[in-house]
């Protein structure tokens, strides 16, 4: 619900501060729409490198390479693989990356996947209009509402989900003070009223969920949320939390 397709040109072209790369994330089942992003941005500012990531790009970066718009492929995580690039380092030294050179896919070796995620920083959400996204209509209650992640990765090997192809069968996880100090900042600065937790599964922990509860209580904010979860990862005292919190 920002730029349209159609007007994304006019957008890139009314921007002051011409970007060096810009950032693009897919789905499978988004990709095609990305290359078209990736192609307009490309075609209006080519000087700027187009820099794939997500799901997609990373089960199938050599056929994401391959489409001319594409200058770099980012792996798996990529908050400090992206940093390392547009610090303009040596690519090569890059983990994670993955380049055309030469006319041939180059794939630099993987990153480590990144173990305490409290160190990551809040998102930039004071530099996105945030009244013009929403999740679809129909899942959820209240505006404005974002989503956020609490834990990356998930145990489970479902035959229908990429997360273990991804991250393995590994799972980490913020702490229940990092979530909530996010949570209070975006109620506090953004108004937000309801959020979507967009782990595989946030009930893989019982101590956590109640944890997570009864924070939410204590500091009575004001909050509808959501979550994923596993018929068996979930039993009536913590859903009873849940709903009362």
């Amino acid at each position: 619900r920002g730029v349209d397709l159609q007007n994304l040109d006019q957008y890139l072209n009314s921007l002051k501060m011409k970007p060096d790369y810009i950032g693009v994330t897919a789905t499978t089942t988004e990709i095609r729409v990305a290359l078209e992003v990736a192609k307009v941005c490309k075609n209006t500012l080519p000087k700027s490198k187009i820099v794939l990531g997500g799901v997609h790009a990373t089960v199938m970066p050599d056929s994401t390479l391959a489409d001319e718009n594409v200058d770099f492929v980012i792996r798996g995580e990529g908050e400090y693989s992206f940093l390392e690039l547009v610090k303009e380092g040596n690519i090569r030294g890059i983990l994670g990356l993955s380049y055309k050179e030469d006319g041939k896919i180059i794939h630099n070796p993987p990153r480590e996947r990144i173990k305490n995620l409290d160190e990551l920083p809040f998102p930039a959400f004071h530099l996105m209009p945030i009244d013009k996204y929403h999740p679809p209509l129909g899942l959820y209650r209240r505006l404005p509402a974002v989503n956020i992640i609490t834990a990356r990765g998930c145990p489970n090997i479902c035959t229908y989900c990429a997360t273990h192809t991804i991250w393995g069968n590994r799972m980490y996880f913020r702490s229940v003070e990092n979530i909530i100090e996010e949570i209070k900042y975006l109620t506090k600065y953004f108004g937000i009223k309801e959020i979507s937790l967009s782990d595989d599964t946030f009930t893989i922990s019982k101590k956590r969920i109640m944890e997570f509860c009864e924070n939410l209580l204590k500091d009575k904010i004001d909050l509808t949320w959501a979550c994923n979860s596993r018929v068996e990862k979930i039993d009536e005292e913590a859903l009873r939390l849940m709903k009362k919190a």
